[in-house]
């Protein structure tokens, strides 16, 4: 899923801010609000949202491409998804849906 750095940045601080913290987190975490989606359902709710919204006047075409056919220099797995439990083990904060947090951004950039 897609995730807003203010999100992210209120998970770290709120860890990073704690009396309690046994020891400082390190490592890799992974962060994400929500369940897995593709690229072309999140064009699609950002689609949906902002016609909502009214920051788009019409629906765009969009079209779902498997990863085969999207050309990058790097090799990718057909499919891939970041654990977020360690991430949530860690820090002591409340989620929201990544939908939630795309309106928010939608409406704090109109």
């Amino acid at each position: 899923t897609h995730s807003l750095a203010a999100v992210v940045c209120s998970a770290a601080s709120t860890r990073l801010d704690s009396a309690a913290m046994p020891k400082e987190p390190s490592g890799i975490f992974h962060w994400s609000d929500g369940a897995s989606i593709t690229w072309f359902d999140f064009a699609l709710e950002i689609q949906t949202q902002a016609l909502a919204l009214g920051l788009l006047k019409s629906p765009c075409t969009l079209k779902p491409i498997p990863t085969s056919e999207y050309p990058t220099p790097a090799a990718r797995p057909l499919y891939s998804v970041m654990s977020r439990v360690r991430a949530r083990a860690e820090f002591d904060c409340p989620t929201n849906t990544w939908q939630a947090e795309l309106k928010r951004c939608l409406l704090a950039s109109s």
